[in-house]
């Protein structure tokens, strides 16, 4: 049973309202702001696990695919699962484009991630690697090739979320 919910969303584990300060610390390291309703989730609670499986059904690579979500980043540094963390794990910060944040995770390990750049502004993408790990020898390139349109904006994507029955 969810302690806490969110447009809808119960959640069973969560961290506490985040900081403004600790948010604006964060933009400045990544040299831009978080749209106004992802700053208000992030106010609200930091990260969070949802109390059961929440999902939406998205095109990776012309194939339909059911994403579960699993959990939201944190902004505190230094916990499990926080936003700078996942920026450089995978090597996210050389596989995709500056300022397009992983928020999140999925099922499949993919991230759902949030565009601070000018011409897309608060969107949100799936971020879908067909290979996860890169081997030693092979060069990193920036690339938009693994992201994957989800909705135009943080609560957009909130709302398309749907409960999804656990296999």
């Amino acid at each position: 049973m969810s302690d806490f919910s969110y447009r809808g969303i119960g959640f069973r584990k969560h961290g506490p309202p985040t900081d403004p300060k600790a948010i604006t610390k964060l933009e400045k390291k990544l040299e831009a702001r978080f749209p106004d309703d992802y700053r208000q989730f992030l106010l609200t609670m930091d990260g969070g696990v949802p109390e059961r499986y929440w999902g939406l059904v998205v095109s990776v690579y012309n194939e339909p695919i059911t994403e579960k979500l699993i959990e939201f980043y944190t902004v505190a540094r230094g916990q499990e699962n926080d936003i700078l963390g996942a920026l450089v794990g995978y090597d996210f910060n050389q596989r995709v484009p500056d300022l397009i944040i992983p928020i999140g995770r999925f099922f499949a390990d993919y991230m759902p991630c949030i565009s601070l750049r000018k011409e897309d502004y608060g969107r949100m993408y799936i971020w879908a690697p067909l290979e996860l790990w890169n081997t030693e020898d092979e060069v990193l390139v920036q690339s938009e090739e693994e992201l994957f349109f989800l909705a135009n904006s943080f609560n957009e994507f909130l709302d398309k979320l749907q409960p999804i029955a656990e296999e």
